[in-house]
């Protein structure tokens, strides 16, 4: 029987995939979530830029790493359902930069929280979607 020793980790992580209207910056985050800077929890939304920022990575490359050949594929993957699917091919035609990645459980209580989330934003400024079923 073996033993093991080290350390052995339980932790989740959630899909997303996000895209902006223009250039990938907080104030088009901010803009796309339709935030007034006076909202109480602004500080809280741009702290969730910070990290979307930093876990995002081309969605080319990430395909890429996963040996996947078709975007089908890689939403497949990823376990979105139907009516973001269906959102984000609206997007992809309009010739939007996408991004993906990853939320872990094992980060900050916000990274945490979006680890937990299932959700989808959309507008003409943002889409912004999260999967806890993915990868």
């Amino acid at each position: 029987m073996k033993i093991r020793q080290d350390f052995v980790t339980n932790s989740s992580s959630t899909s997303f995939l996000i895209s902006l209207h223009g250039e990938f910056t907080q104030e088009n985050f901010l803009k796309g979530l339709r935030l007034n800077p006076d909202f109480l929890l602004h500080p809280m939304f741009e702290e969730m830029f910070e990290i979307v920022d930093r876990c995002k990575q081309d969605t080319d490359e990430l395909m890429k790493s996963y040996s996947l050949e078709s975007v089908e594929d890689f939403l497949d993957r990823m376990s979105f359902n139907e009516e973001t699917i269906e959102i984000f091919n609206s997007y992809l035609a309009e010739k939007w930069k996408i991004y993906s990645g990853y939320f872990s459980d094992d980060c900050s209580p916000l990274e945490q929280y979006l680890c937990f989330s299932d959700f989808l934003v959309h507008n003409e400024d943002i889409f912004f979607a999260t999967t806890s079923r993915g990868m």
